[in-house]
């Protein structure tokens, strides 16, 4: 990041952190349209020797087991899930990947899917890319489109596999052709920044507003961005801010980073350096470095708070912690004695502690 020095960051939108991130807690669970009623059907079809009574005291867990015994796919995946969850049974992966991993064996696709997460967490197994990569690949190629648009992300990193924009491109486009919406948004970042494929901003408006239709915080901030930017689109500072508001009231950083951006500089909203510093501060709280270099801009300069240059010291310190190289000649440059230093540093220490803990909560 290049910021003018003692400037606020006007754009944070380098976005490209959420693709490693694959979002891998979508977990399909198609067994839902199973009604209660065709379970019992099916149930009585294999066990003529029990009366219609016995079968209607059976728990509907106890009904998918018998039914996952006789090696019914769908309920091998629905009671691996009921594992994996603990609903209805206590937490345990190592049964959920044995009921996963029958149904797999039956090329049940969202089965396959399913095992390909619990490797990509690491969840009862250690975390395994390779191993990851193979089982979304046999999903992907059963139409999944979770696994499609996994698959995609890690060709796009290398992860599990050998790093290929094109295959990369390949099945992100099949999940979003889907309306797969965490791919719809990927493919917005590839033609945002040009990933194997020339940078093209109409392109990326487009899948950013598939995206943030369906509710995907990352590209209702990147849609914001765009029409603030007038970028792909005509500039819009008021759909810049609808885009805004709906990703910050999924507590997206780079939104509530953004949407301060807009109070600071009055584009689209009144200028107002309060408000500025509540988002900052809510973006700073998730660990976003450019919202805690603006706050030390607004400690140092004395906007929306009384001037504190220790104050100001601290969140640059943590903007370096959390990767912002710029913030060291802003932090040093603030000429503090050395116990004005040691304040900040254990002021800084404890912010960062709080950070750390939210994150792990």
């Amino acid at each position: 990041m290049n910021h003018p020095i003692g400037q606020l960051v006007f754009v944070m939108q380098d976005n490209l952190s959420r693709l490693p991130a694959r979002q891998v807690h979508g977990w399909v669970d198609r067994m839902s349209i199973i009604t209660s009623v065709l379970l019992f059907n099916l149930l009585l079809s294999g066990c003529a020797e029990e009366t219609d009574q016995d079968l209607r005291n059976l728990s509907e867990l106890e009904k998918l087991t018998r039914l996952a015994e006789v090696g019914d796919p769908l309920a091998q995946n629905k009671i691996g899930l009921s594992y994996y969850r603990g609903e209805n049974v206590p937490q345990d992966f190592n049964k959920a990947l044995e009921w996963y991993g029958k149904a797999a064996a039956q090329k049940f696709a969202d089965a396959q899917y399913n095992l390909g997460v619990m490797y990509d967490a690491g969840h009862g197994v250690p975390e395994d890319n390779a191993v990851a990569a193979k089982w979304y690949a046999k999903a992907a190629e059963q139409g999944n489109a979770s696994a499609q648009s996994n698959l995609g992300a890690m060709y796009l990193n290398g992860e599990g596999l050998t790093q290929d924009d094109t295959e990369a491109l390949k099945w992100l486009s099949k999940a979003a052709g889907q309306g797969y919406a965490i791919a719809q948004y990927n493919l917005g970042v590839i033609y945002d920044k040009g990933f194997g494929v020339p940078e093209n901003n109409e392109e990326a408006v487009k899948w950013y507003a598939k995206a943030a239709e369906q509710g995907n915080a990352g590209a209702q901030s990147n849609l914001g961005y765009m029409y603030e930017n007038g970028e792909g689109v005509p500039q819009n500072y008021s759909l810049a801010g609808r885009w805004y508001a709906q990703a910050v009231a999924q507590k997206d950083a780079d939104a509530q980073l953004s949407l301060g951006n807009m109070y600071y500089h009055g584009r689209g909203l009144p200028e107002d350096d309060k408000e500025a510093i509540k988002w900052y501060r809510k973006a700073a709280a998730q660990g976003h470095a450019s919202a805690q270099y603006n706050l030390g801009v607004m400690y140092k300069d004395g906007r929306g708070v009384e001037k504190n240059l220790i104050e100001a010291y601290a969140w640059y310190n943590l903007a370096l912690a959390f990767g912002d190289k710029d913030a060291q000649s802003e932090r040093d440059g603030l000429g503090l004695k050395d116990g004005e230093i040691s304040q900040a540093r254990v002021l800084s220490s404890e912010i960062y502690k709080m950070i750390v803990a939210q994150r792990e909560n």
